[in-house]
């Protein structure tokens, strides 16, 4: 929802001369022409959750450490709540575009990291066997290399690096 500005506010009509087209054919301003309210309100929650976080890592106290934990995850709780929130038929303010539009980017996402893992990790590029991937969600990928435990990790660990190059998201551009 933030990085593409996702939001009741910016939401517009296709023909809107900055119109973004999204895959599911809504259209919605970019954040230089409007920033949205509601990914305003995701930045402050996971700045928020990343503040209490940092200072979880500081605490010595075992009491304030469980507090700031809670606090934590309610924030998370909250951020990941605002797209059920335009999902849900019986909310205040329900919006099939905002919410079919953020699950047709995550599975684009899926799709195209799962390209990459297959394309990149196979007999083709030297490697001892071609990678399958067998499971995808938004937050995590599972691929299976049918060779060798340690060789494996190996590859696991050149996927995350893959990711952190591209910023956590999708790996279409590699």
């Amino acid at each position: 929802m933030i990085a593409h500005n996702l939001c009741y506010t910016t939401q517009c009509d296709p023909s809107h001369p900055q119109a973004v087209i999204m895959p599911t054919g809504a259209a919605f301003v970019s954040a230089e022409t409007q920033k949205g309210v509601l990914p305003q309100i995701l930045e402050e929650l996971l700045l928020a959750r990343k503040q209490a976080k940092r200072e979880m890592t500081e605490e010595k106290d075992p009491f304030v450490k469980a507090v700031l934990n809670g606090r934590q995850l309610a924030l998370k709780i909250t951020a990941n709540s605002l797209y059920g929130y335009t999902g849900a038929g019986t909310s205040q303010l329900p919006s099939l575009a905002i919410s079919s539009t953020v699950t047709a980017i995550g599975r684009s996402m899926i799709d195209d990291t799962k390209t990459t893992i297959e394309s990149v990790f196979s007999l083709g590029n030297g490697y001892p066997c071609d990678a399958e991937v067998i499971y995808g969600v938004s937050f995590y990928i599972v691929f299976f290399v049918f060779y060798q435990i340690a060789e494996t990790n190996d590859y696991a660990r050149k996927v995350y690096q893959m990711s952190l190059s591209h910023g956590g998201r999708s790996l279409s551009k590699v």
